[in-house]
């Protein structure tokens, strides 16, 4: 048997373990230059990127991270700047009309935000959902800490008030009283058959499984979400599309275009399939 080691050093002629590779009877193996890697082709695509999204003038795809500079913070970003940021990039699934604030906005406008939402989803039914600092992080998700309204009538100023304000009062029983946390308002997903979450991998083992908790009966976008009322399946994520059955491929090809957005990210996203097949992120 004959031992091959490879390595991208590029000191051909001086790599440390040289030496006892050859005296074991290995071989150093040299691959062929691959115009594609080359670091002054990779240098070049990275900055043609950067500078296609600085011409649009709203996203920055960089350092392996999604934002739009007006919005996310350095530290840290929130569950609806990233849907905020995803809506015009995603091709395969829709994301739901939004609209967001921070509580210390509600404080002090609290009749102009309503005024705002009225006329943005009129005629809608809406949910506001919470959208707090601590929630969807790079280290965790705190999923389902927080309350989320739903059926509220867009045209009801009571009823919006009271919604946001149950969402308000969720961060507070949890003491998580910065006044930079948001509260996300957005249209309703209607005529769903299935909804639920998806992880791209399985949490519990890592294991390299698309693990997707549903709920196909009551058409609630919040079943799964609270805990009610949940089925499971789990594809394994090498599989190829053709081979996903009719019902999930959609699912699955939209979520592989959220991973090429937010690439290396373990994601756990919210998702709700209608009867028209569109995917909802």
């Amino acid at each position: 048997a004959k031992i091959l080691l490879y390595t991208s050093h590029q000191k051909w002629t001086n790599m440390p373990g040289v030496e006892f590779i050859n005296s074991i009877g290995g071989e150093i193996i040299k691959p062929s230059y691959y115009q594609k890697l080359s670091r002054e082709k990779i240098s070049n695509e990275f900055v043609k990127s950067y500078l296609e999204s600085k011409e649009n003038q709203r996203f920055i795809i960089s350092n392996l991270s999604l934002g739009q500079t007006t919005h996310i913070d350095e530290k840290v970003s929130t569950k609806a700047n990233t849907l905020f940021n995803l809506k015009p990039l995603l091709k395969k699934s829709i994301i739901e009309e939004l609209l967001s604030f921070k509580v210390y906005q509600w404080k002090s406008s609290r009749n102009k935000i309503i005024k705002t939402i009225k006329e943005k989803f009129k005629g809608c039914l809406i949910v506001v959902r919470s959208s707090s600092l601590s929630e969807d992080l790079s280290d965790f998700s705190n999923a389902g800490a927080y309350k989320s309204i739903l059926n509220v009538d867009s045209e009801n100023d009571l009823n919006i008030k009271k919604a946001i304000e149950e969402v308000i009062e969720s961060y507070l029983i949890k003491n998580d009283l910065n006044l930079d946390n948001q509260v996300l308002v957005q249209k309703q997903s209607l005529n769903v058959k299935a909804s639920g979450v998806i992880f791209t991998r399985n949490p519990k083992r890592n294991s390299p499984y698309y693990l997707i908790n549903y709920d196909d009966q009551t058409s609630s976008t919040e079943s799964v979400t609270s805990g009610l009322n949940s089925k499971k399946i789990e594809i394994i994520r090498s599989i190829d599309s053709s081979e996903i059955s009719e019902f999930w491929n959609p699912l699955i090809d939209a979520v592989r275009e959220i991973e090429e957005l937010l690439p290396k990210m373990v994601l756990d996203i919210e998702f709700a399939i209608n009867q028209q097949d569109s995917v909802v992120i």
